[in-house]
């Protein structure tokens, strides 16, 4: 195995365990197998996308990842919309907030709601009360970590893909605010 090619776990459209892990650039080393996996000798990047469903796959394998196969140094992460607050708490080392969120303070009535159209799933209180107040969000550990953390969020105004990082002077919260936000259509009649 070599040690400069880049090993990508793109947990962004798979979910067949088998297709977790490639490499990219002109390495020979090809692998297409999870349990081969050495993460000893490799620049390692994690990249997730969004969606409800997406996102609730993407805590499993990164909970998995992290009990299973101890991956808890990539050289970076990617991520936008909901995989973003998972992929803070991961870079902060935050695992058990993690299953704490997912489990128990997401499924309720205050962040998602079929009842509230306007905002049905309400990402202030997202912010605000689960990463700044509930199970908080250590954001001085994000800042220092040596894992570089990239959220992507659309600019509204030109509709251009812009990514914040940890390791830019930027408020965490905000980021992960603007990431998760979705516009919303009201039609007056």
């Amino acid at each position: 195995m070599c040690t400069s090619c880049w090993c990508i776990l793109d947990l962004a459209d798979s979910y067949a365990p088998a297709s977790l892990v490639f490499s990219v650039n002109s390495c020979t080393c090809l692998h297409t197998n999870i349990t081969n996996f050495d993460h000893g000798y490799e620049k390692i990047a994690i990249v997730a996308s969004e969606g409800g469903m997406s996102c609730a796959y993407f805590f499993g394998v990164i909970s998995a990842l992290v009990e299973k196969f101890n991956l808890i140094n990539p050289y970076l992460v990617i991520g936008s919309s909901g995989s973003t607050g998972t992929f803070a708490y991961y870079v902060a080392g935050q695992y058990e907030s993690i299953r704490n969120i997912w489990e128990n303070l997401l499924p309720s009535k205050k962040f998602i709601s079929l009842l509230r159209l306007h905002k049905m799933m309400d990402i202030d209180y997202l912010v605000d009360d689960i990463f700044k107040k509930q199970d908080v969000l250590d954001v001085e550990k994000v800042k220092l970590s040596k894992i570089k953390l990239f959220i992507s969020a659309t600019n509204i105004e030109t509709g251009a893909l812009e990514y914040f990082g940890n390791q830019t002077d930027v408020d965490i919260f905000e980021a992960l605010r603007a990431s998760s936000a979705a516009l919303s259509l009201i039609i007056s009649l």
